[in-house]
């Protein structure tokens, strides 16, 4: 199933819920970024519903660029603020499918190599220009995640840390987004939950 990330969709697999998203990078030659705001994206935050220990959940991020041009390679993804040891199995890249008149990615329970992202040396080299010289949108590049939880207990993450090199200078994007693979102790918290709840309800 995939979804735009920033609107609420209910359903067996996936509902976004507006929380909050910023993304910083580090000192680097390339910095690695999100198109919409540079260095402060959007706000939300995703808690995928229905899900089952030691089973992978394919999760789309976002859209990322470079500043200036360039291209990086991405090195790792790490979660943090983790509850119940959500885990990042996997994570990778693909060229802006929006481009091509398709949904960016949703949510999947198929593993990210099967949907084309390119999880072996993930890179990016896509600059954050808003639209080319004809007036069409840029093409960006699809960042993902694959996700776990090992036990039956709801897992959440208050964001992921996304390591990247470009030559010898290392950097990393905050994708400051809470995310959530919840099971039958915990569903999916309401719109009305507080900001300060976890992505799954108490």
């Amino acid at each position: 199933m995939t979804g735009v990330v920033r609107t609420w969709i209910a359903g067996a697999l996936l509902c976004v819920i507006v929380l909050s998203m910023a993304t910083s990078a580090t000192a680097s030659s390339v910095w690695l970024t999100t198109p919409a705001e540079g260095n402060e994206g959007p706000w939300a935050g995703m808690a995928l519903t229905v899900t089952k220990p030691n089973v992978s959940y394919s999760l789309g991020l976002d859209v990322v660029c470079t500043l200036p041009k360039g291209t990086v390679r991405i090195t790792g993804a790490r979660p943090y603020g983790v509850m119940n040891d959500l885990r990042v199995v996997a994570f990778g890249t693909r060229p802006d499918t929006a481009t091509r008149g398709t949904s960016r990615m949703g949510s999947s329970t198929e593993p990210l190599a099967a949907l084309g992202f390119d999880t072996t040396s993930p890179t990016v080299g896509t600059a954050c220009a808003r639209t080319m010289a004809d007036g069409r949108p840029e093409n960006f590049t699809e960042f993902a995640v694959q996700l776990q939880r090992p036990t039956d207990q709801s897992a959440s993450a208050e964001g992921i840390l996304v390591d990247y090199i470009h030559g010898q200078t290392k950097g990393t994007l905050d994708f400051k987004i809470e995310i959530g693979l919840c099971g039958k102790d915990r569903p999916p918290r309401s719109m009305s939950s507080e900001e300060s709840d976890p992505p799954c309800a108490r």
